[in-house]
């Protein structure tokens, strides 16, 4: 399906999950390189492993802008290669799986759902819903080659839009993931170190002055979380910040 603009790599993922047929499936983008063996070796691997295993993924070899490899994803970021049930040393920044290198089962999507169009990143947000439920299996070989973009310059406008964003994001994120631990009764453990991250990020969004921040807040609270340390948001007020608590009230349950 082509698309008239860009509506987004989530919405892009999510046309794909609607229209595929096969019993695996690979996300891929247009500027990458895939080693001609990849899928028939993922395919085989999968096929080995018992059904809560929904996921394979491999080494990448990176390549600057030039087309130049540049080193391999795991050696280059001091990541381990795991594999199994790997959610907590996913959250907890053990393990970084290259999106480009992933292979899934299908029907793993019957059970988390499709992407979160609200965020601007597919991956993180995909893998914090998927984990919990499905183990990967890790394959010992470089399947794909991925363009990496050291140099790209910002504006300081461009920065803090980047910087409101993934702050947008990792609230959604993180409180997605509070809400389906609490539902599984699974990873209860890790609520304390959810809710930092959820209030870590929406600090964040105040100290950024973004435009989401009001919203986020009321989100929060209409759906029943009742975490929200106020008192170090209000440690950091500026001028202005107060009148985006004042619908807060409003949102409140009766």
């Amino acid at each position: 399906m082509l698309h008239e603009k860009n509506y987004g790599r989530n919405r892009a993922c999510n046309n794909i999950l609607e229209n595929a047929k096969g019993k695996y499936l690979v996300l891929f983008a247009s500027d990458d390189c895939m080693n001609p063996d990849r899928i028939r070796r993922q395919v085989m691997e999968l096929e080995k492993m018992p059904p809560d295993y929904g996921v394979c993924y491999s080494d990448v070899e990176m390549l600057d802008e030039e087309g130049n490899p540049c080193g391999l994803y795991f050696s280059t970021l001091k990541k381990e290669k795991l594999e199994g049930d790997v959610f907590e040393a996913f959250l907890k920044k053990i393990i970084s799986i290259p999106a480009p290198s992933i292979m899934f089962r299908r029907n793993v999507f019957e059970t988390i759902g499709n992407f979160d169009e609200r965020v601007s990143i597919e991956d993180v947000e995909m893998w914090v819903r998927l984990l919990p439920y499905f183990k990967v299996k890790y394959c010992d070989y470089v399947g794909v080659q991925y363009r990496t973009r050291y140099n790209t310059k910002l504006t300081t406008e461009q920065e803090l839009n980047k910087n409101i964003q993934y702050h947008f994001d990792r609230v959604h994120i993180y409180f997605n993931l509070f809400k389906l631990i609490t539902q599984l009764h699974k990873f209860l453990h890790l609520k304390a170190f959810i809710n930092k991250k959820i209030n870590y990020h929406l600090l964040q969004s105040m100290q950024h002055q973004s435009p989401h921040f009001k919203g986020l807040v009321i989100m929060l609270i209409k759906n029943g979380y009742t975490n929200i340390r106020f008192v170090n948001l209000l440690k950091y007020k500026i001028k202005g910040k107060l009148q985006t608590l004042k619908a807060l009230p409003e949102a409140l349950p009766n």
